[in-house]
């Protein structure tokens, strides 16, 4: 099962974990939609950061987000990383 390109956010993010990533991404629902959220909220958060027109508490709004889901995936994978 390959993962949809958008997680590739999440590999570069972590990629000393690409192996326990792939794993968690494959068999816990929770963790992909984790990842899923992280990527979506990258995406917006570049795209609000090249907006000459954005919004800077939307802008810290979203860096938080981000930095909220980064966090529970860090955890998710040191989690992994523990059991293995």
């Amino acid at each position: 099962m390959s993962l949809p390109p958008i997680n590739a956010l999440v590999l570069e993010r972590f990629p000393e974990h690409v192996q326990i990533i792939t794993r968690l991404h494959e068999e816990n629902d929770d963790f992909r939609e984790l990842c899923d959220h992280f990527a979506e909220c990258c995406l917006v958060l570049a795209r609000l950061r090249t907006s000459s027109a954005a919004n800077q508490q939307r802008v810290d709004e979203y860096d938080d987000l981000t930095s909220d889901l980064e966090r529970e995936i860090c955890t998710l994978i040191h989690a992994a990383v523990q059991t293995d």
